[in-house]
């Protein structure tokens, strides 16, 4: 519990990551994306695919202080489902490198 709300303080200082697997059947993609629209955040990159290993490992969506990334074949524990891709979203995000959006 202490780690995860480290990790939100983090993001909501920093800029906010919210993540979804595509798979997720407590938390569908298509709730985070009306939630993520309803704040009415400029939109700074549309919709694209991001790459794992040459493969899609998701979507992505940039607005203003927010990114909305999905991943594929996730479902509502995405570290659990897809520890690698998780594992480079997360790195992604900390070092402030974009995902790859080229195979």
């Amino acid at each position: 519990m202490i780690l995860y709300l480290a990790f939100s303080f983090v993001l909501i200082v920093l800029e906010c990551l919210r993540n979804s697997g595509d798979a997720d059947g407590r938390v569908p993609v298509i709730g985070s994306r009306y939630c993520v629209e309803a704040l009415e955040l400029p939109l700074k990159t549309p919709w694209t695919s991001w790459y794992y290993k040459n493969q899609v490992g998701g979507r992505l969506v940039e607005y203003e202080g927010l990114t909305l990334v999905t991943v594929r074949g996730a479902g509502h524990l995405v570290p659990l489902n897809k520890p690698n891709e998780a594992l480079a979203l997360i790195h992604s995000y900390l070092s402030g490198e974009p995902l790859p959006t080229h195979r």
